[in-house]
Order: structure tokens, then C-alpha cells, then sequence
């Protein structure tokens, strides 16, 4: 739990940089940073969380039988990995790569509210 704090701690503090910093540069480094707090815990998480597992079930019965009856978009990572084959984390990581990956798109203007 206190990781968690620690890490809302430390994305209030870069967002608040980005959204006030003046120099472009440093504005980017700083937005980059909101983004990789929240992705590397998100995609490195191993054997964390109650749906876990259930992801791995999943993948594993796409990947020996071929057939997949749930969402579009998550058969699609699942047959990426599945083709490419690559370890079963990298679902974690391309998914949430896919949910973080819109902060870097974000403005100054709106970004305390979007990044909340």
C-alpha cells in the first residue's frame, strides 16, 4: 500500500511540474515521467491482483486451442503474443502501454483534470 501512495505522491508532483513548467523541454521530460509512473508498475506487475491469473488462463487457452470468445481488442494482444511468441507478461505490458499511452497527448491547460 505505501507504494501506491508513494506513487500518487510522485505523479501529483511531475504533474504539477508539467503543468506549470515554462521551458518546452523540461515540460516534455516531465509528462514523460507521468507516464512512465503509471506504466512500469502497470505492465511489470507479475502474479499481482486477483485477475492475474485469469489472464493467463486466457492466453494460455488461446494458446492451445486457437479459439478466443472474448473481447476483440484483447484477442488481438493475445494472438500478437501468441505469433510472436512472447512470454505472457508482454500482454500486461502492450495493455497497458495502449491505457497510458494517451497522457502523452495531453495539454497544459487540462492536464491536473485528465491526469486525475
Amino acid at each position: 500500500m505505501l507504494f501506491y501512495i508513494y506513487q500518487l505522491f510522485i505523479f501529483v508532483l511531475f504533474s504539477f511540474l508539467y503543468t506549470y513548467s515554462k521551458d518546452k523541454y523540461l515540460s516534455f521530460v516531465f509528462k514523460l515521467f507521468c507516464f512512465l509512473i503509471l506504466f512500469i508498475p502497470s505492465a511489470i506487475r507479475y502474479n499481482i491482483g486477483t485477475d492475474y491469473i485469469s489472464y493467463v488462463n486466457i492466453f494460455n487457452e488461446f494458446q492451445s486451442t486457437g479459439y478466443f470468445d472474448h473481447e476483440i481488442g484483447w484477442g488481438i494482444i493475445n494472438n500478437f503474443v501468441s505469433e510472436n511468441n512472447l512470454d505472457v507478461q508482454w500482454i500486461f505490458v502492450i495493455s497497458s502501454f495502449i491505457t497510458y499511452i494517451f497522457l502523452l497527448n495531453v495539454n497544459k491547460k487540462n492536464s491536473l483534470v485528465v491526469f486525475f
